[in-house]
């Protein structure tokens, strides 16, 4: 009995400091909770900092930077390959048209029965003009075709990359 008369003098005398006191604790408590929410919210502050800092706190993927600067590449080679097709294209529609005027000009003086050349140049006769002049319409007319057909190969040929770049756009 004597050890729990002891210890309640002993508990007593320790409850009797005033830092004890039942009110000093709370506001102590209290104020150590308020500085823990304060700390919780500057740790998470700089945590959110950092991740926006670093590109949403991923780590950012060689492979993705590799495979997104290859297609900016690809893209880049493509638009050059279209403003060549497109230059070549000009240029051709600028030979066909030189080319039908050059042939308006030759049939304009064969279809008034004239000749653009003498019959005494070189001792050819109207009939050896007219069947040179006939022979130059047939050389110019095949070229003339080749040409066209270039030209109608290109266009399909644009259309189709045209088509692909599409269905790659679609599929990403």
């Amino acid at each position: 009995m004597a050890a729990y008369e002891q210890s309640t003098s002993t508990l007593k005398t320790i409850l009797s400091n005033p830092n004890l006191d039942l009110e000093h604790v709370e506001r102590t408590t209290e104020a150590l909770a308020e500085v823990m929410s304060n700390q919780e919210e500057i740790d998470t502050a700089v945590r959110i900092g950092g991740e926006v800092a670093v590109g949403g706190g991923g780590v950012v993927d060689d492979d993705d930077l590799k495979n997104e600067l290859e297609e900016m590449v690809k893209e880049e080679k493509e638009k050059e390959a279209e403003a060549r097709m497109a230059e070549q294209v000009r240029a051709e529609q600028t030979r066909v048209e030189r080319a039908e005027k050059e042939k308006e000009r030759v049939a304009v003086p064969i279809a008034k029965g004239g000749s653009t050349s003498t019959p005494s140049v070189g001792g050819q006769t109207s009939a050896e003009t007219t069947r040179a002049e006939v022979e130059a319409e047939k050389v110019w007319r095949e070229r003339y075709e080749e040409a066209q057909q270039r030209k109608k190969d290109e266009g399909e040929r644009a259309e189709m990359e045209r088509l692909k770049r599409q269905q790659r756009m679609a599929a990403e």
